[in-house]
């Protein structure tokens, strides 16, 4: 065990200097310079280990202050910045892809004269069950639209 100006206390922070000869003066006294202190200004408490110790605690609450704010806690700001993500690629996802062009059906309508209109406007149903085939058959040329809904009239009323 170590005794003299070698020896600590229990409640003595770690890397810190020892006062050395004056810690020592102090145990044979039993006065020291803090005090001295204490008795002059403050009226506070008198040790060194309960001085250490608020001092401990002023470092451990600004610490404990940054770390209970959300901005700054870097595995809560992960989690925020994942989730928005995360949301908002949820969103762009579930947005309804069935707007079909305006002018749909007067397009199929200018085919009146060569098809049936009865036929056009199952035609023009097929189409808005799939918009994506329906912006594709609008952005045609006429004689491809027609070539179009050939095919379809064909292939779904051959009998009739």
């Amino acid at each position: 065990m170590a005794t003299g100006k070698f020896a600590k206390d229990s409640s003595a922070p770690l890397g810190t200097e020892d006062g050395g000869a004056e810690d020592c003066e102090a145990e044979e006294t039993g006065k020291s310079d803090g005090d001295a202190i204490a008795n002059e200004g403050n009226n506070g408490a008198t040790s060194f280990a309960s001085k250490t110790s608020k001092i401990g605690k002023t470092n451990n609450s600004k610490k404990s202050n940054k770390r209970s704010r959300p901005d700054v806690d870097p595995l809560v700001a992960a989690i925020n910045k994942g989730s928005n993500k995360i949301a908002k690629a949820i969103k762009e996802v579930g947005k309804s892809d069935n707007d079909v062009p305006s002018d749909l059906f007067d397009n199929l309508m200018a085919f009146n004269g060569s098809f049936n209109e009865t036929h056009l406007s199952f035609y023009y149903t097929h189409l808005v069950s799939q918009p994506y085939i329906a912006r594709a058959f609008n952005r045609l040329a006429f004689d491809h639209k027609l070539n179009w809904v050939a095919k379809y009239i064909a292939k779904n009323y051959s009998g009739q």
